[in-house]
């Protein structure tokens, strides 16, 4: 017998920083379940991909990323906070009221 139903999202968006000189793409994942007051969401971001600066890539791997915000930090750059206000300010609000809807038709099944 099911006793609760959980909907898992995985979604993608690009984030573009310092007048589209990197550019990478934010993953998130995002659940959707019912919850005791109906119908919750969790996000979580989850990763940080195909980084670019200057059209060139700087590696998916931590060690490679780390490496490179050291660069931009010797230089009194702060380029990981501007990175992370843009990845912040990626507006899934609309997604995830979409997929509540998804969820109600899915739920009933």
């Amino acid at each position: 017998m099911i006793t609760s139903k959980t909907l898992l999202y995985t979604v993608e968006n690009p984030i573009s920083v310092a007048n589209g000189t990197l550019t990478a793409t934010i993953e998130h994942t995002i659940f959707v379940y019912e919850g005791k007051k109906g119908i919750d969401v969790d996000v979580e971001e989850t990763g940080l991909k195909d980084i670019k600066y200057l059209g060139m890539e700087v590696g998916n791997e931590y060690k490679e990323y780390k490496k490179f915000l050291s660069h931009f930090a010797e230089m009194g750059i702060d380029m990981e906070g501007t990175i992370d206000k843009a990845m912040r300010e990626v507006d899934l609000n609309d997604l995830v009221e979409e997929l509540k809807k998804q969820f109600n038709v899915l739920k009933s099944l």
